[in-house]
Protein backbone atom coordinates (compact mmCIF):
# COMPACT_ATOMS: atom_id res chain seq x y z
CA UNK A 1 0.00 0.00 0.00
CA UNK A 2 0.88 3.46 0.06
CA UNK A 3 1.04 3.94 3.74
CA UNK A 4 1.68 0.61 4.83
CA UNK A 5 2.15 -3.21 3.88
CA UNK A 6 -1.70 -4.56 4.40
CA UNK A 7 -2.97 -8.37 4.48
CA UNK A 8 -6.12 -10.29 4.83
CA UNK A 9 -6.93 -13.35 6.02
CA UNK A 10 -9.90 -16.22 7.14
CA UNK A 11 -9.47 -17.33 10.57
CA UNK A 12 -10.48 -20.66 11.94
CA UNK A 13 -10.90 -22.63 14.81
CA UNK A 14 -12.51 -25.95 13.89
CA UNK A 15 -14.42 -24.28 11.09
CA UNK A 16 -14.97 -20.58 9.70
CA UNK A 17 -14.48 -17.76 12.46
CA UNK A 18 -14.03 -14.33 10.48
CA UNK A 19 -12.44 -12.40 8.15
CA UNK A 20 -9.87 -10.02 9.79
CA UNK A 21 -7.69 -6.93 7.88
CA UNK A 22 -4.03 -6.11 9.30
CA UNK A 23 -1.71 -3.22 8.42
CA UNK A 24 1.68 -3.12 8.90
CA UNK A 25 3.95 -0.28 9.49
CA UNK A 26 6.11 -0.63 5.86
CA UNK A 27 8.72 2.17 6.80
CA UNK A 28 9.87 0.14 9.60
CA UNK A 29 9.73 -2.95 8.00
CA UNK A 30 12.14 -1.48 5.41
CA UNK A 31 14.37 -0.32 8.06
CA UNK A 32 14.72 -3.48 9.61
CA UNK A 33 12.89 -2.60 12.76
CA UNK A 34 10.02 -3.96 14.10
CA UNK A 35 7.04 -3.20 13.19
CA UNK A 36 3.83 -2.01 14.29
CA UNK A 37 0.66 -3.59 13.66
CA UNK A 38 -2.74 -2.58 13.59
CA UNK A 39 -6.27 -5.33 13.14
CA UNK A 40 -9.28 -5.17 11.91
CA UNK A 41 -12.06 -7.92 12.23
CA UNK A 42 -15.04 -7.45 9.07
CA UNK A 43 -17.06 -9.72 11.09
CA UNK A 44 -18.27 -13.58 10.01
CA UNK A 45 -20.71 -12.34 7.29
CA UNK A 46 -17.55 -11.96 5.46
CA UNK A 47 -14.77 -13.80 3.83
CA UNK A 48 -11.67 -14.12 1.80
CA UNK A 49 -10.51 -9.90 2.55
CA UNK A 50 -8.11 -9.29 -0.95
CA UNK A 51 -6.16 -5.98 0.37
CA UNK A 52 -5.43 -3.78 -3.08
CA UNK A 53 -2.54 -4.00 -4.86
CA UNK A 54 -1.04 -1.51 -5.86
CA UNK A 55 0.54 -0.18 -9.66
CA UNK A 56 1.41 2.48 -11.58
CA UNK A 57 4.47 4.56 -9.59
CA UNK A 58 6.19 4.64 -12.89
CA UNK A 59 3.76 6.29 -14.75
CA UNK A 60 2.41 8.69 -12.33
CA UNK A 61 -0.92 6.91 -11.64
CA UNK A 62 -0.14 5.56 -8.01
CA UNK A 63 -2.61 7.59 -5.39
CA UNK A 64 -0.62 9.96 -3.66
CA UNK A 65 -3.31 10.49 -0.86
CA UNK A 66 -6.67 8.41 0.22
CA UNK A 67 -7.93 5.45 2.14
CA UNK A 68 -6.22 1.49 1.10
CA UNK A 69 -9.56 -0.58 -0.10
CA UNK A 70 -9.94 -4.17 0.43
CA UNK A 71 -12.77 -6.21 -1.16
CA UNK A 72 -14.51 -9.12 0.23
CA UNK A 73 -17.05 -12.01 -0.50
CA UNK A 74 -20.12 -11.03 1.36
CA UNK A 75 -22.69 -13.62 2.47
CA UNK A 76 -21.10 -16.48 0.74
CA UNK A 77 -23.65 -16.32 -2.04
CA UNK A 78 -21.20 -16.01 -5.36
CA UNK A 79 -22.73 -12.66 -5.50
CA UNK A 80 -21.98 -10.21 -3.04
CA UNK A 81 -18.91 -8.49 -2.74
CA UNK A 82 -18.24 -5.53 -0.79
CA UNK A 83 -15.87 -2.55 -0.85
CA UNK A 84 -14.07 -1.83 2.19
CA UNK A 85 -12.08 1.86 2.49
CA UNK A 86 -9.43 1.56 5.69
CA UNK A 87 -7.70 4.99 6.49
CA UNK A 88 -4.80 6.28 8.66
CA UNK A 89 -4.70 3.00 10.23
CA UNK A 90 -1.82 3.71 12.42
CA UNK A 91 -3.80 7.42 13.48
CA UNK A 92 -7.41 7.86 13.02
CA UNK A 93 -7.72 4.06 11.79
CA UNK A 94 -11.13 4.58 10.40
CA UNK A 95 -12.84 1.76 8.24
CA UNK A 96 -15.90 2.05 5.81
CA UNK A 97 -18.07 -0.27 3.85
CA UNK A 98 -18.19 2.16 0.75
CA UNK A 99 -21.07 -0.26 -0.58
CA UNK A 100 -21.79 -3.81 -1.65
CA UNK A 101 -21.75 -4.94 -5.27
CA UNK A 102 -23.44 -7.44 -6.88
CA UNK A 103 -21.83 -9.74 -9.72
CA UNK A 104 -25.09 -11.60 -10.61
CA UNK A 105 -26.73 -8.57 -11.36
CA UNK A 106 -24.16 -6.92 -13.36
CA UNK A 107 -22.94 -10.09 -15.45
CA UNK A 108 -26.74 -10.82 -15.92
CA UNK A 109 -24.98 -14.71 -14.65
CA UNK A 110 -25.72 -16.26 -11.75
CA UNK A 111 -23.12 -17.84 -9.92
CA UNK A 112 -22.85 -21.08 -9.22
CA UNK A 113 -20.24 -23.23 -6.80
CA UNK A 114 -17.09 -23.71 -9.09
CA UNK A 115 -16.98 -27.81 -9.82
CA UNK A 116 -14.04 -30.48 -9.91
CA UNK A 117 -12.96 -29.81 -13.31
CA UNK A 118 -12.51 -33.09 -15.12
CA UNK A 119 -9.29 -33.78 -17.57
CA UNK A 120 -8.39 -36.15 -20.30
CA UNK A 121 -7.48 -39.82 -19.50
CA UNK A 122 -10.00 -39.59 -16.02
CA UNK A 123 -9.67 -37.94 -12.43
CA UNK A 124 -10.17 -34.57 -11.64
CA UNK A 125 -8.84 -31.32 -10.51
CA UNK A 126 -10.22 -29.01 -7.77
CA UNK A 127 -11.08 -25.35 -8.75
CA UNK A 128 -11.74 -24.00 -5.54
CA UNK A 129 -14.88 -21.75 -4.60
CA UNK A 130 -16.00 -18.35 -6.05
CA UNK A 131 -13.72 -15.98 -3.50
CA UNK A 132 -12.51 -13.47 -5.20
CA UNK A 133 -8.75 -14.05 -6.14
CA UNK A 134 -7.13 -10.58 -7.08
CA UNK A 135 -7.77 -6.85 -6.68
CA UNK A 136 -5.74 -4.64 -8.80
CA UNK A 137 -5.56 -0.93 -8.71
CA UNK A 138 -5.36 0.75 -11.99
CA UNK A 139 -6.06 4.82 -12.35
CA UNK A 140 -8.84 5.18 -9.95
CA UNK A 141 -10.33 1.56 -10.52
CA UNK A 142 -9.94 -1.71 -8.95
CA UNK A 143 -10.48 -4.96 -11.07
CA UNK A 144 -11.15 -8.22 -9.72
CA UNK A 145 -11.42 -11.82 -10.88
CA UNK A 146 -12.58 -15.15 -9.83
CA UNK A 147 -14.31 -18.59 -10.63
CA UNK A 148 -17.59 -19.26 -10.78
CA UNK A 149 -19.86 -22.15 -11.95
CA UNK A 150 -22.28 -21.15 -14.69
CA UNK A 151 -24.15 -22.81 -17.93
CA UNK A 152 -23.19 -21.49 -20.93
CA UNK A 153 -25.61 -23.42 -22.78
CA UNK A 154 -25.27 -26.96 -22.58
CA UNK A 155 -24.99 -27.55 -18.88
CA UNK A 156 -22.36 -26.12 -15.65
CA UNK A 157 -18.81 -26.10 -16.33
CA UNK A 158 -16.65 -23.21 -14.18
CA UNK A 159 -16.13 -19.66 -15.77
CA UNK A 160 -13.58 -16.77 -15.46
CA UNK A 161 -16.28 -13.47 -13.83
CA UNK A 162 -14.05 -10.58 -13.76
CA UNK A 163 -15.14 -6.79 -12.97
CA UNK A 164 -14.02 -3.59 -12.80
CA UNK A 165 -14.91 -1.32 -9.93
CA UNK A 166 -15.17 2.45 -9.04
CA UNK A 167 -13.73 2.71 -5.73
CA UNK A 168 -15.17 5.77 -4.22
CA UNK A 169 -18.92 4.91 -5.69
CA UNK A 170 -18.62 1.09 -5.15
CA UNK A 171 -20.20 0.36 -8.67
CA UNK A 172 -19.25 -1.90 -11.49
CA UNK A 173 -17.85 0.37 -14.39
CA UNK A 174 -18.18 -3.19 -16.15
CA UNK A 175 -18.24 -7.03 -15.78
CA UNK A 176 -18.43 -10.03 -17.57
CA UNK A 177 -17.85 -14.22 -17.69
CA UNK A 178 -15.85 -16.22 -19.87
CA UNK A 179 -17.37 -19.33 -20.83
CA UNK A 180 -17.77 -22.29 -23.44
CA UNK A 181 -19.87 -25.73 -23.43
CA UNK A 182 -17.78 -28.39 -22.14
CA UNK A 183 -14.65 -26.53 -21.10
CA UNK A 184 -13.82 -25.66 -17.30
CA UNK A 185 -11.87 -22.49 -16.79
CA UNK A 186 -10.68 -21.92 -12.89
CA UNK A 187 -8.25 -20.11 -11.03
CA UNK A 188 -7.79 -16.60 -12.99
CA UNK A 189 -5.79 -13.38 -11.88
CA UNK A 190 -5.38 -10.63 -13.68
CA UNK A 191 -3.43 -7.34 -14.27
CA UNK A 192 -4.02 -4.22 -15.65
CA UNK A 193 -1.48 -1.57 -17.76
CA UNK A 194 -0.91 2.16 -17.56
CA UNK A 195 -3.37 2.28 -20.68
CA UNK A 196 -6.57 0.83 -18.84
CA UNK A 197 -5.36 -2.66 -21.01
CA UNK A 198 -6.70 -5.84 -18.83
CA UNK A 199 -5.17 -9.57 -19.07
CA UNK A 200 -6.47 -12.59 -17.27
CA UNK A 201 -4.58 -15.75 -17.10
CA UNK A 202 -6.09 -19.13 -16.07
CA UNK A 203 -5.75 -22.72 -16.16
CA UNK A 204 -8.44 -24.85 -18.99
CA UNK A 205 -8.79 -28.36 -18.81
CA UNK A 206 -12.04 -30.85 -20.74
CA UNK A 207 -12.05 -34.22 -20.77
CA UNK A 208 -10.57 -33.98 -23.87
CA UNK A 209 -7.84 -31.83 -22.70
CA UNK A 210 -5.04 -31.71 -20.78
CA UNK A 211 -4.73 -28.97 -17.84
CA UNK A 212 -3.55 -25.96 -19.75
CA UNK A 213 -2.06 -22.20 -19.00
CA UNK A 214 -4.41 -19.52 -21.08
CA UNK A 215 -4.79 -15.76 -20.75
CA UNK A 216 -7.65 -13.68 -22.33
CA UNK A 217 -7.70 -9.77 -21.90
CA UNK A 218 -9.19 -6.83 -23.47
CA UNK A 219 -8.47 -3.17 -24.69
CA UNK A 220 -9.73 0.04 -23.13
CA UNK A 221 -11.07 0.92 -26.67
CA UNK A 222 -13.14 -2.10 -27.02
CA UNK A 223 -16.93 -2.70 -26.02
CA UNK A 224 -17.29 -2.16 -22.11
CA UNK A 225 -18.22 -5.95 -20.88
CA UNK A 226 -16.19 -7.61 -23.63
CA UNK A 227 -13.09 -9.64 -23.40
CA UNK A 228 -11.20 -10.67 -27.03
CA UNK A 229 -10.66 -14.43 -27.88
CA UNK A 230 -8.35 -16.46 -25.50
CA UNK A 231 -4.45 -17.42 -26.27
CA UNK A 232 -2.74 -20.71 -25.28
CA UNK A 233 0.03 -19.98 -23.29
CA UNK A 234 1.04 -23.47 -22.76
CA UNK A 235 -0.42 -26.56 -23.44
CA UNK A 236 -1.08 -29.52 -21.00
CA UNK A 237 1.52 -32.56 -21.72
CA UNK A 238 -0.28 -35.54 -19.53
CA UNK A 239 -2.95 -36.41 -17.42
CA UNK A 240 -2.10 -34.47 -14.10
CA UNK A 241 -1.90 -37.31 -11.07
CA UNK A 242 0.06 -35.76 -7.67
CA UNK A 243 0.30 -37.59 -3.96
CA UNK A 244 -3.08 -37.41 -4.00
CA UNK A 245 -4.92 -40.74 -3.92
CA UNK A 246 -7.70 -40.16 -5.39
CA UNK A 247 -9.48 -37.01 -7.15
CA UNK A 248 -10.02 -33.99 -6.71
CA UNK A 249 -6.51 -32.96 -6.56
CA UNK A 250 -5.13 -30.35 -5.82
CA UNK A 251 -4.08 -27.26 -8.21
CA UNK A 252 -2.73 -24.09 -8.41
CA UNK A 253 -4.34 -21.30 -7.01
CA UNK A 254 -1.23 -19.82 -6.23
CA UNK A 255 -1.01 -18.62 -9.68
CA UNK A 256 -0.30 -14.58 -10.58
CA UNK A 257 -0.43 -12.38 -12.85
CA UNK A 258 1.17 -9.01 -12.76
CA UNK A 259 2.47 -5.92 -14.75
CA UNK A 260 6.15 -4.78 -14.95
CA UNK A 261 7.06 -1.70 -14.21
CA UNK A 262 7.61 -0.57 -17.61
CA UNK A 263 3.53 0.08 -17.12
CA UNK A 264 2.86 -2.10 -19.90
CA UNK A 265 4.14 -5.89 -20.11
CA UNK A 266 2.47 -8.50 -18.38
CA UNK A 267 3.89 -11.47 -16.78
CA UNK A 268 1.63 -14.35 -16.42
CA UNK A 269 2.88 -17.89 -13.75
CA UNK A 270 0.46 -20.27 -14.24
CA UNK A 271 0.49 -24.59 -13.65
CA UNK A 272 0.51 -27.06 -16.17
CA UNK A 273 0.41 -30.59 -16.18
CA UNK A 274 4.18 -31.20 -16.70
CA UNK A 275 5.34 -34.97 -18.17
CA UNK A 276 7.90 -34.80 -15.39
CA UNK A 277 8.20 -39.36 -15.42
CA UNK A 278 6.81 -39.87 -12.26
CA UNK A 279 3.01 -40.14 -10.95
CA UNK A 280 3.13 -38.31 -7.63
CA UNK A 281 3.88 -35.01 -9.38
CA UNK A 282 2.71 -34.11 -12.90
CA UNK A 283 2.62 -30.66 -12.64
CA UNK A 284 5.23 -27.58 -13.69
CA UNK A 285 4.77 -23.32 -13.27
CA UNK A 286 5.87 -21.80 -16.81
CA UNK A 287 6.31 -18.06 -17.01
CA UNK A 288 5.15 -15.77 -19.69
CA UNK A 289 4.86 -12.14 -21.06
CA UNK A 290 2.81 -10.28 -22.91
CA UNK A 291 1.98 -7.00 -23.91
CA UNK A 292 -0.81 -5.12 -26.39
CA UNK A 293 1.19 -3.38 -29.47
CA UNK A 294 -0.60 0.03 -29.09
CA UNK A 295 0.21 0.50 -25.40
CA UNK A 296 3.59 -0.46 -26.57
CA UNK A 297 5.07 1.06 -29.32
CA UNK A 298 7.09 -1.31 -31.56
CA UNK A 299 6.01 -4.27 -29.79
CA UNK A 300 4.98 -7.62 -31.29
CA UNK A 301 0.86 -8.34 -30.71
CA UNK A 302 0.73 -10.12 -27.55
CA UNK A 303 2.50 -13.46 -26.32
CA UNK A 304 5.72 -13.90 -25.97
CA UNK A 305 6.29 -17.70 -23.80
CA UNK A 306 9.00 -18.24 -22.20
CA UNK A 307 10.09 -20.68 -19.44
CA UNK A 308 12.30 -18.34 -17.75
CA UNK A 309 11.92 -14.85 -17.32
CA UNK A 310 13.25 -12.21 -15.38
CA UNK A 311 11.29 -8.45 -16.06
CA UNK A 312 13.45 -5.65 -16.76
CA UNK A 313 13.90 -2.77 -13.70
CA UNK A 314 13.19 0.64 -15.43
CA UNK A 315 14.84 2.92 -13.20
CA UNK A 316 13.17 6.28 -14.84
CA UNK A 317 12.29 9.01 -12.16
CA UNK A 318 8.78 10.82 -12.63
CA UNK A 319 9.77 14.82 -12.95
CA UNK A 320 7.26 17.04 -12.75
CA UNK A 321 6.47 19.38 -15.42
CA UNK A 322 8.52 22.74 -15.39
CA UNK A 323 7.20 25.57 -17.27
CA UNK A 324 9.11 28.17 -17.86
CA UNK A 325 8.52 31.76 -19.52
CA UNK A 326 12.26 32.31 -21.46
CA UNK A 327 13.81 35.76 -21.85
CA UNK A 328 14.82 37.20 -25.27
CA UNK A 329 17.96 39.66 -25.14
CA UNK A 330 17.75 42.35 -22.80
CA UNK A 331 14.50 41.44 -20.74
CA UNK A 332 13.87 39.45 -17.78
CA UNK A 333 12.43 36.29 -17.53
CA UNK A 334 10.24 34.73 -14.56
CA UNK A 335 9.74 30.76 -14.29
CA UNK A 336 6.65 29.44 -13.17
CA UNK A 337 5.62 26.19 -12.03
CA UNK A 338 1.84 24.85 -12.16
CA UNK A 339 -0.36 25.36 -9.45
CA UNK A 340 -2.91 22.58 -10.63
CA UNK A 341 -2.45 19.47 -12.81
CA UNK A 342 -4.22 16.84 -14.08
CA UNK A 343 -5.29 14.58 -16.54
CA UNK A 344 -8.52 13.08 -17.59
CA UNK A 345 -9.31 9.71 -19.56
CA UNK A 346 -11.72 9.27 -22.10
CA UNK A 347 -12.91 5.80 -20.65
CA UNK A 348 -13.46 7.08 -17.20
CA UNK A 349 -15.73 10.04 -17.64
CA UNK A 350 -16.27 10.22 -14.16
CA UNK A 351 -12.96 10.21 -12.11
CA UNK A 352 -10.77 12.01 -11.25
CA UNK A 353 -6.84 11.70 -11.40
CA UNK A 354 -5.93 15.10 -10.00
CA UNK A 355 -3.30 12.98 -7.11
CA UNK A 356 -1.57 11.23 -9.74
CA UNK A 357 2.52 12.53 -9.23
CA UNK A 358 2.87 12.81 -13.03
CA UNK A 359 0.59 13.91 -15.96
CA UNK A 360 -0.14 11.36 -18.99
CA UNK A 361 -0.36 11.74 -22.69
CA UNK A 362 -1.65 8.35 -24.70
CA UNK A 363 -3.19 7.92 -27.64
CA UNK A 364 -5.88 5.20 -26.72
CA UNK A 365 -7.67 6.05 -24.82
CA UNK A 366 -7.50 9.62 -25.94
CA UNK A 367 -6.44 11.75 -22.42
CA UNK A 368 -5.78 15.32 -21.63
CA UNK A 369 -3.39 16.91 -19.26
CA UNK A 370 -4.63 19.97 -17.68
CA UNK A 371 -2.10 22.66 -16.55
CA UNK A 372 -3.08 25.82 -14.70
CA UNK A 373 -0.52 28.91 -14.04
CA UNK A 374 -0.80 31.93 -11.64
CA UNK A 375 1.06 34.82 -13.53
CA UNK A 376 -0.14 37.48 -11.18
CA UNK A 377 3.23 39.52 -11.36
CA UNK A 378 4.27 38.94 -14.13
CA UNK A 379 4.30 42.89 -15.97
CA UNK A 380 4.50 43.80 -19.56
CA UNK A 381 4.55 41.90 -22.77
CA UNK A 382 5.31 38.99 -22.71
CA UNK A 383 7.30 37.91 -25.81
CA UNK A 384 8.21 34.48 -25.95
CA UNK A 385 7.20 31.17 -23.54
CA UNK A 386 8.69 27.87 -23.29
CA UNK A 387 6.81 25.10 -22.12
CA UNK A 388 8.96 22.17 -20.56
CA UNK A 389 7.91 18.68 -19.95
CA UNK A 390 10.18 15.89 -19.08
CA UNK A 391 8.96 12.34 -20.39
CA UNK A 392 9.30 9.83 -17.82
CA UNK A 393 8.65 6.41 -20.36
CA UNK A 394 9.21 6.34 -23.70
CA UNK A 395 6.60 6.94 -26.75
CA UNK A 396 5.90 7.77 -30.20
CA UNK A 397 2.97 9.53 -29.26
CA UNK A 398 3.06 13.12 -29.96
CA UNK A 399 0.97 15.89 -28.24
CA UNK A 400 -0.83 19.12 -28.85
CA UNK A 401 -0.41 22.17 -26.34
CA UNK A 402 -3.91 23.96 -26.62
CA UNK A 403 -5.57 27.15 -24.70
CA UNK A 404 -7.61 26.46 -22.04
CA UNK A 405 -10.01 29.76 -21.68
CA UNK A 406 -11.72 28.40 -18.13
CA UNK A 407 -9.19 28.20 -15.27
CA UNK A 408 -11.76 27.94 -12.45
CA UNK A 409 -11.57 23.99 -12.68
CA UNK A 410 -10.07 22.20 -9.73
CA UNK A 411 -7.22 19.62 -9.32
CA UNK A 412 -9.34 17.13 -7.09
CA UNK A 413 -12.54 17.28 -9.20
CA UNK A 414 -12.07 17.82 -12.73
CA UNK A 415 -13.38 15.00 -14.46
CA UNK A 416 -13.83 13.46 -18.11
CA UNK A 417 -17.26 15.28 -17.69
CA UNK A 418 -16.62 18.55 -16.50
CA UNK A 419 -12.94 19.07 -17.78
CA UNK A 420 -13.04 22.50 -20.16
CA UNK A 421 -12.98 22.61 -23.64
CA UNK A 422 -9.92 22.94 -25.13
CA UNK A 423 -9.20 26.00 -27.51
CA UNK A 424 -6.82 27.00 -30.10
CA UNK A 425 -3.73 25.23 -30.93
CA UNK A 426 -0.99 26.44 -29.36
CA UNK A 427 2.17 23.93 -30.44
CA UNK A 428 2.67 20.67 -31.32
CA UNK A 429 5.41 18.43 -30.53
Amino acid sequence: GRDAIYMGANMFTFSFLDSRIWAFDKQAMYAGQSATAVMRNLGSNEDTPQPMNLHGWNQGTWPTSGPHYFITETGYNGANHTIWAWTDPFGANTLTAVGTINLNTSTGVTAGLPLDAPQSGGGTLDAGDWRPLDFEYRNGDAWTTMTVACNPGSGSVNCIRWAQIDLATASVVQSGVLASNGEFRFHPDLAVNHCDDMAVGYTKSSSSSFPSVYYAGRQSTDPLNTLQAETLIKAGEINYTSFEGSSPRRWGDYTGMTIDPDGTTFWYLGEYSKNTGTTSGRWGTYIASMSYASCNPGGGPTPTPTSTGVPPTPTNTPLPPTPTNTPGPGTNSVTLNPEADAFVISSRPNGNLGSAATLRIDASPTTNSYLRFNVQGVTGNVTQATLRIYTQSTSTNGYNVHAVANNTWGELSINGNNAPPLGNILNSS
